[in-house]
């Protein structure tokens, strides 16, 4: 986990992915290497990026995320993360059901946190 996260603040995504991956695997319940491994797969997104690499990280992103949402439904970096995704994959090429998905994702995350008010923007 500690070397994934050096790996990952020094923007090292493929040696972070492949530590991270090997934390899962060593321990499938351990929430934060999954939740690294989610996040490294969104930074290495490119919004708009129209080649199939980018669109398979994006949705590598959030798969992992929904294994995390698999252990701990109401956990809000995973709602939150998968909904952001899916906004900016929904921009171009435009895709109406990913950015319905992605509200979705907001709207859950009200229902676990109606107080905060980020997901209302």
């Amino acid at each position: 986990m500690n070397q994934g996260l050096r790996a990952f603040k020094n923007g090292q995504y493929e040696e972070a992915i492949q530590l991270f991956s090997h934390a899962k695997q060593l321990d499938p319940n351990l929430l934060n290497a999954r939740l690294y491994l989610a996040a490294t797969y969104r930074s290495q997104y490119i919004p708009g990026a129209p080649s199939e690499e980018n669109r398979q990280t994006g949705e590598a992103g959030i798969a992992e995320f929904k294994g995390v949402l698999n252990l701990q439904p109401e956990n809000l970096s995973a709602v939150d993360g998968i909904g952001s995704l899916l906004f900016q994959m929904a921009g171009q090429p435009f895709d109406a059901g990913k950015f319905r998905e992605s509200k979705t994702f907001q709207q859950e995350h009200i229902q676990i946190k109606p107080d905060d008010p980020e997901p209302y923007y």
